[in-house]
This record gives C-alpha cells, structure tokens and sequence, in this order.
C-alpha cells in the first residue's frame, strides 16, 4: 500500500508516497490509490455529496515525465477542450527529485527537496 495517508483540517485525505525504484506500473497503482480511498469513505457512512478531496503526493527519486514537466508536477482532471476542471475530487502532486538540481537553497521547498534527494534510502 502507500507510504503515510492523512487527514486535514479542512477534511481533505492525503496520501503521501515515496518511490525510489522506477517501476512501470507506478501512475497506475497511483490512480488506485486514490480511487480505494475516496471509494472507502462510501463504507464509513458518507453520502456521494459530502466525499473528501484525495490528493495524492508523490515523491520519486527516479525520472517519470516529460523533460518540459517541472521538478513539482500537479495533475488534475480537466476537460479538454475548454481545458477547464469540472471534477474536483481528485489531484496528485509528483515531485521528481532527480529533476531538483539546485547549487544555491533559497526556499523551504528547496531545503525538503535537497534533504528528500540526498537522504539515504
């Protein structure tokens, strides 16, 4: 399963999951993630129209786009013509580290990005 799945102050669940082998099934497995959770909030009671947001953060050590896709990715439903969002209930934030490649941290976005690519998994 995911690494770590929490629950904030506003009702929205997060899962966060960290992945340090580049495995071709990733985006997938993702996408079930977050389904089996907002699908799981239907057993607790909840009725279709109070549904929590899911939103998924990913941390990959290895590459998983396009070279034009930044280091901090966020990926939502949208409808693609008018390019508008529609369906709300669902986001996913990937964060490539091997795409973070900064000599000089300024921010404290840098300072977790640096940590998270250097540490020793």
């Amino acid at each position: 399963m995911f690494d770590l799945k929490v629950k904030d102050e506003a009702s929205s669940w997060y899962i966060i999951e960290m992945q340090k082998r580049n495995e071709s099934d990733y985006l997938k497995r993702v996408q079930y993630y977050s389904a089996h959770s907002y699908v799981q909030q239907l057993t607790q009671g909840i009725k279709h129209k109070d549904l929590l947001l899911v939103i998924v953060i990913s941390l990959i050590k290895t590459k998983m786009f396009d070279d034009e896709v930044p280091c901090i990715s966020l990926h939502k439903m949208l409808e693609t013509k008018t390019n508008k969002q529609y369906l709300f209930d669902f986001s996913y934030v990937f964060i490539e580290l091997k795409n973070f490649d900064k000599d000089k941290i300024e921010t404290t976005i840098d300072e977790w990005l640096h940590l998270f690519k250097c540490a020793e998994t």
